[in-house]
């Protein structure tokens, strides 16, 4: 999937209707990257043509949310390998209680879990 996401011509790029308004360039400042044949003022045309246009930024947001993905899964691990240690009874609310038997969390692992949360909400609660 990483792919996907590299080895593309750098953006920005953007949409620009031929002279004769009969095709849409995808293009950066001196490179042209792609084309919509078509009438360039025909709605659906214009709507791919710009979809294709934001495709660095998009991306750019892949890639940075994969980061943010992986940071969120590693603050939330070490909660996620304690869930085996408690068995909750059927018609028991998950709420109600926690048996956590030897293995506990750390406070290391409870300020990352409460910075991933407040760096996500941009807060510090």
């Amino acid at each position: 999937m990483s792919d996907i996401v590299e080895g593309y011509t750098p953006g920005p790029w953007k949409a620009e209707p031929t002279p004769d308004n009969l095709t849409i360039w995808i293009c950066t400042e001196n490179t042209n990257v792609g084309m919509v044949p078509g009438y360039a003022d025909h709605p659906l045309n214009l709507a791919n043509a710009r979809l294709m246009a934001a495709a660095p930024a998009m991306a750019a947001e892949t890639i940075r949310l994969r980061k943010e993905v992986e940071r969120l899964r590693a603050a939330l691990k070490p909660f996620a390998d304690l869930a085996h240690h408690y068995d909750p009874v059927l018609d028991e609310d998950d709420g109600d209680s926690v048996w956590w038997e030897q293995a506990q969390p750390t406070i290391g692992d409870l300020r990352r879990a409460r910075a991933a949360i407040t760096q996500e909400r941009g807060d510090d609660r």
